[in-house]
Order: C-alpha cells, then structure tokens, then sequence
C-alpha cells in the first residue's frame, strides 16, 4: 500500500529483545528453572503455528 509517508517497516522476532526479557520478570541475573519453562512453552507455540512474530511494543 502507498501511503505517501515513505519507508514504513516494522521489526517483528519470535522471541523478545535482551531488554525486554530481562526486566520481565523471568530474568532474575540467571537462567532459572522459570525461565527455561517459558522457553519450552514459548518454543512449542512456534513450532505449532500458534505464536505470530511480535515488534518490541508488542512484547511488552
């Protein structure tokens, strides 16, 4: 779609940015039983289709 506002682009991952995880309150300084927990569940979503890339905002 043209817009007439130029470039517009959006940065999407599958898992969240560095700073955003750390202050999530998974990250404690180390990789926890918590957080390994999240990743498997998180991963498995993935592989199932059912987790859709998200921008930084949205990880919030």
């Amino acid at each position: 779609i043209i817009t007439g506002l130029g470039s517009q682009t959006s940065k999407v991952s599958w898992w969240p940015p560095r700073d955003v995880f750390e202050n999530s309150g998974y990250w404690l300084g180390y990789w926890s039983d918590r957080c390994e927990e999240w990743f498997q569940r998180h991963l498995l979503s993935i592989k199932s289709n059912k987790f859709q890339p998200k921008t930084k905002s949205q990880w919030k």
